[in-house]
């Protein structure tokens, strides 16, 4: 008994640690697993489907992005919001960006 709940009590303390993490992780992977096929270029946002997760990313009005990240069964494991000022904001947005011309550059040259 006192197993089971040393397990639980484990698991309610580690799990939201791991799952802050999938933002930055996200973020991280961004360049690599966002295309021109999956960004809309007029709200420069992204939905990306993944063996195991789809990750949405959005970018508000120049001043936040945000990240959701959800299972295969559309069940949010994370929701976050970088501000402006963030280093992650930078990153996220330089790509989105980047994306979203490059995608307009390839359609304009159809």
């Amino acid at each position: 008994m006192k197993k089971i709940l040393l397990i639980t009590i484990i698991a309610l303390f580690v799990s939201p640690v791991f799952a802050a993490e999938l933002s930055i992780i996200a973020i991280d992977a961004a360049a690599d697993v966002i295309t021109a096929a999956n960004i809309d270029t007029e709200s420069k946002s992204a939905v990306v489907e993944l063996e195991n997760f789809i990750i949405v990313y959005t970018h508000y009005n120049n001043e936040t992005v945000n990240v959701l990240v959800m299972n295969t069964n559309n069940e949010t494991l994370e929701n976050t919001t970088f501000k402006k000022d963030s280093i992650e904001y930078e990153k996220l947005s330089a790509v989105l960006e980047y994306k979203a011309a490059e995608k307009q550059y390839l359609l304009a040259s159809f």
